[in-house]
């Protein structure tokens, strides 16, 4: 779908767009509340600075997507592909990434206030300078080679048993 499309259509209150192919799309600061994603390509997508308070993204690629600064307030981003993809100073607020691929995804400085990641794929994920995660979930999550908030790197793989950073681990 080519930009003008969805603009037009999503200006004309249309918010389903489920599997939908949105690769590349500039979406750059755009006002995109209460869309539904799933199972979109968003691939490579600018979605830098937008608006997706209480999006539904269940689903969503999102590898190499731009997502810095933007705002996930109450989204649902489970079972999502965010490899690679720059979550740096996005607002996460009560955001769900259950079950979600953040492999090498960039999440510095995120303002994070009751993530969910549950049994998410963190390895190689950098969380430098990210906020309030000690109020976030992270039972099952997987970290290997993860960057912690501190900018100490998680150098061995581990299971999350609580929903801390002051992590009890399997090994």
């Amino acid at each position: 779908m080519e930009l003008d499309e969805f603009l037009h259509c999503y200006r004309s209150g249309q918010r389903n767009f489920r599997a939908k192919n949105l690769r590349h799309l500039q979406l750059k600061d755009h006002q995109l509340a209460e869309i539904d994603l799933r199972y979109a390509d968003l691939r490579g997508a600018n979605l830098q600075g937008a608006d997706l308070t209480g999006a539904v993204l269940t689903g969503a690629i999102l590898s190499e997507a731009n997502l810095a600064g933007a705002n996930l307030t109450r989204a649902i981003v489970n079972q999502a592909k965010l490899i690679r993809a720059n979550l740096s100073h996005a607002y996460l607020k009560c955001t769900s990434f259950e079950y979600a691929n953040l492999i090498m995804a960039n999440l510095n400085h995120a303002k994070c206030h009751q993530v969910n990641f549950r049994e998410a794929n963190l390895t190689r994920a950098d969380f430098c300078g990210a906020n309030n995660l000690i109020e976030a979930t992270f039972t099952g999550a997987i970290f290997s080679f993860t960057t912690l908030p501190d900018g100490t790197l998680q150098n061995y793989l581990i299971y999350a048993e609580k929903s801390d950073l002051g992590l009890t681990c399997k090994l």
